[in-house]
């Protein structure tokens, strides 16, 4: 697993190539985990690790719970039983 590590703003844009108003405006979306180490001070974004962006997450959910009740369909259909 990639070791997770804390980067500024200014690295997070460099690396996955954003402007900053994009990254700040997906951090107050919750898409990005992120921390201050005081009121007014610099962005710190958490990256590497298991970290997954929020917005990502939900969509593999959301697939993953139609995926789940199709087998479960599929199952009942096989056996017989009715919905």
């Amino acid at each position: 697993m990639p070791k997770e590590e804390l980067i500024s703003l200014n690295e997070y844009c460099r690396r996955y190539k954003k402007a900053p108003k994009t990254v700040t405006e997906m951090i107050a979306r919750g898409e990005l985990k992120a921390t201050r180490k005081g009121t007014g001070s610099h962005w710190l974004i958490r990256v590497g690790g298991d970290t997954v962006p929020i917005k990502q997450y939900d969509e593999l959910f959301e697939k993953y719970i139609k995926a789940k009740t199709e087998l479960e369909s599929i199952k009942r259909f096989v056996a017989g039983v009715e919905t």
